[in-house]
């Protein structure tokens, strides 16, 4: 429960940040017509979304390698550990 809390709160961290870094006042151009504000709009909701699935993947594949490493002296192989037969056909 304790890694489900911590990669839920470093989603949150960095969904914001990434999403403030693609601040589309920033990146758009000034306003041409009146649907450009609809447009700016749909931009920034496209970058929360891109910044949410973003920081998703990485902060999940940066915590993984880092808590879940191998400890040190640890030079026993890993378990054989057989998968589903059925899974790997269809993959």
């Amino acid at each position: 429960m304790k890694h489900l809390l911590a990669v839920v709160v470093l989603i949150v961290i960095v969904t914001l940040a990434v999403g403030f870094l693609l601040n589309p006042e920033n990146l758009l151009p000034t306003l041409a017509s009146e649907e450009g504000a609809f447009v700016d709009q749909l931009f920034s909701l496209y970058a929360f979304v891109i910044a949410f699935f973003f920081a998703l993947i990485v902060v999940i594949l940066l915590y993984s390698t880092i808590v879940f490493r191998r400890k040190k002296g640890d030079d026993k192989p890993g378990a054989n550990v057989h998968g589903n037969s059925v899974l790997e056909i269809v993959w």
